[in-house]
């Protein structure tokens, strides 16, 4: 029973399934709006958007839905997608019909939902279970970061006789170090 509890009781894990569910839904939407471009820039346009927004639109969510589920970049994608469920909610879902700010909540709870699993990985990273955490790396003895770690989004170090070793319970390493 113990070790079914601490299976579960393991953040990475949670952390992963929210990845990899999110970065799904993410992937799925982007890959959508490139498969009916004619059709999505036709929608963006009645919104006052031009295509380019379109387009950007659907490159950050396959792009960003593909690097929540692999975990590379976590940070970065979480925060890009949160500005385009922002976005989302602020050109399209807060103009949806009569009926005041209940319809409007209602349209908006996936958009809602999504932000907040995306602030969630924007404050945790992506956890044990990740590419970026895999791809430990070492560092210079001056504590400068390898060419490696930046590229793959391994964000969170803590150098060590010139090594990287990862701490995905704390912030960033204080003095700007990635």
């Amino acid at each position: 029973m113990q070790k079914i509890y601490n299976f579960f009781a393991h953040k990475s894990v949670g952390l992963l399934i929210l990845r990899i569910f999110v970065g799904t839904i993410f992937v799925i939407h982007g890959v959508q709006k490139f498969q009916n471009a004619e059709a999505m820039v036709a929608f963006f346009s009645q919104l006052g958007l031009s295509s380019f927004w379109m387009y950007a639109t659907a490159t950050v969510e396959t792009l960003g839905g593909a690097a929540l589920i692999l975990g590379v970049f976590t940070r970065v994608a979480a925060l890009a997608l949160s500005v385009v469920m922002v976005s989302a909610i602020y050109f399209f879902k807060s103009k949806i019909g009569a009926g005041g700010w209940l319809t409007q909540f209602a349209a908006a709870e996936l958009d809602l939902a999504l932000l907040g699993a995306n602030l969630s990985l924007l404050f945790t990273g992506a956890g044990k279970l990740s590419i970026a955490h895999w791809c430990r790396c070492k560092c210079h003895k001056d504590g400068r970061l390898c060419k490696v770690c930046p590229w793959i989004g391994c964000d969170e170090h803590r150098c060590k006789d010139g090594t990287c070793e990862h701490d995905h319970s704390s912030g960033p390493v204080p003095g700007g170090q990635m």
